[in-house]
């Protein structure tokens, strides 16, 4: 592929990946908020994935964290929760710097 990325990705696809960044966000945001603690672990990776491959660095870096607590064995119910929390809070943040990144 030709294209000024150092990845190799052309023009066309990382303008494709600035246009669904914020979409993309915003279900990650959905899914971790509305998905049952038990599931809460494999939803993380599956965003993980997801954020990194549209590249939200910042928030890959927040699913890196919680995955880590999650992957605690002791980690509690309530401290699970309360990391959950703390990575949407932090999510919700990034969305302002997404906005406008939509196609017209």
């Amino acid at each position: 592929m030709s294209g000024g990325s150092s990845g190799g990705e052309s023009d066309a696809v990382l303008a494709f990946i600035r246009e669904q960044q914020e979409a993309v966000l915003q279900r990650a945001i959905d899914e971790l908020r509305s998905c049952p603690p038990a599931d809460l672990r494999g939803v993380a990776h599956a965003v993980h994935g997801t954020l990194g491959s549209y590249q939200l660095d910042a928030a890959h870096e927040q699913i890196v964290t919680l995955s880590a607590v999650l992957a605690d064995p002791s980690t509690t119910v309530e401290a699970a929760e309360e990391a959950r929390a703390r990575t949407v809070a932090t999510l919700v943040s990034l969305q302002p710097a997404l906005h406008g990144n939509v196609a017209s």
